[in-house]
């Protein structure tokens, strides 16, 4: 039976059995799969059985969906295809999973991938710890194709000190011109 593996969080290596007819994944309970964490959406996707194979399609999740590096709105699967529902990386795997074509014809494929070796590289900024009311904390990790913003705080820092040199002028001279006389 194919399923997906989750490669990091609270759930690192939890097996999620994927039924015959839909299985939806998302934040909130309802879903078949509830996977708590702050980077996917309520509704995030959708995997499906169909006589293709099982496809995976995205429901407008706001961080979106990645198979395989590649950000897809609906898409087949494949044994061994890396997944990553926002920022959480999972596998594709199961001995009855399709093959994909250049699996099988190549000699020199491996039967199957390690878990740890199917994870993504990890993303190179720290992550956000969000802690709720209820004491939950969630941790959070952008996406790698989001662009790195520049440190300001050099320029505002400059910008504060030379307004305040305009501003000890201004008084210096306003001094002179009322009571210097």
């Amino acid at each position: 039976m194919p399923y997906l593996v989750i490669m990091e969080g609270p759930l690192k290596g939890r097996r999620f059995a994927l039924a015959d007819g839909a299985t939806r994944i998302g934040r909130i309970s309802g879903n078949h799969i509830v996977l708590d964490n702050g980077s996917i959406s309520s509704g995030h996707a959708e995997i499906t059985r169909t006589a293709e194979g099982f496809r995976l399609r995205d429901l407008d999740s706001t961080n979106g969906t990645r198979v395989n590096d590649h950000r897809i709105t609906d898409t087949l699967l494949f044994r061994n295809d890396q997944i990553v529902f926002g920022d959480l990386p999972a596998v594709f795997e199961g001995d009855d999973a399709p093959v994909r074509q250049e699996q099988a014809k190549s000699p020199a494929a491996p039967a199957a991938i390690a878990p740890a070796a199917a994870a993504p590289a990890p993303v190179a900024r720290p992550p956000i710890v969000v802690s709720s009311a209820t004491g939950k904390r969630a941790t959070v990790r952008l996406p790698p194709d989001f662009r790195k913003r520049r440190d300001l705080r050099v320029f505002w820092i400059a910008m504060i000190l030379l307004l305040l040199v305009l501003i000890g002028f201004a008084g210096l001279r306003f001094y002179h011109t009322v009571f210097a006389r």
